[in-house]
């Protein structure tokens, strides 16, 4: 299994933090691959171009 830390961009100029667990992958009946993954949002957020002393603290924090 491995377990990758992702951003995702979203409105407002945000991104949205997020796990996702691969599990690997299988073949199915035409043998073609199907990956299988899980993810897990955290309801974090972080500016994406922060401008303010506010919102670098606020990004600092939500990163670690």
């Amino acid at each position: 299994m491995k377990i990758t830390l992702k951003k995702k961009k979203i409105n407002n100029d945000k991104l949205s933090l997020y796990i996702e667990y691969y599990k690997g992958s299988q073949l199915d009946k035409d043998g073609k691959r199907i990956h299988i993954r899980d993810f897990e949002y955290l309801k974090l957020y972080l500016h994406q171009n922060p401008k303010t002393a506010a919102e670098k603290k606020e990004n600092k924090e939500n990163a670690k």
